[in-house]
């Protein structure tokens, strides 16, 4: 609001995924005028492309998967998308995973591991 009183930004801490459109409905998507991602997992990000592909919205992505980053402007229809690049198979779990969005048995298994690790231990694992 300081730099641009006229903008408004909300954030949205919620799985992205075909099982919410329920929260990102219809009108969800034409009620906005731009998406900034901040993702933590490949399926998350290429389904927010396809979405605002769908939208024609732009698209700021940014993101880290273990040590990789990524930062790039998507215009629909103007740029390559998310989706036009390749990624390789993530390995092992997204930390943000483990403490927003524990959706498989893996997850709640690593969160108590490393858990029970820093309690007992002062510097935790070490991989």
């Amino acid at each position: 609001k300081e730099w641009n009183p006229d903008m408004n930004v909300e954030g949205v801490e919620q799985f992205v995924g075909p099982s919410t459109e329920g929260y990102f409905t219809d009108e969800f998507w034409e009620n906005i005028d731009l998406c900034w991602n901040a993702l933590d997992n490949v399926a998350a990000r290429q389904y927010t492309d396809s979405r605002c592909l769908w939208y024609s919205k732009p698209l700021l992505e940014s993101g880290t998967t273990g040590t990789k980053s990524n930062s790039e402007v998507i215009l629909p229809f103007r740029t390559s998308t998310y989706n036009d690049g390749e990624d390789p198979e993530p390995v092992g779990i997204a930390k943000c995973t483990l403490r927003n969005f524990p959706y498989l048995p893996i997850h709640c298994i690593e969160f108590a591991k490393e858990k029970l690790f820093e309690e007992q231990f002062e510097f935790g694992i070490e991989r």
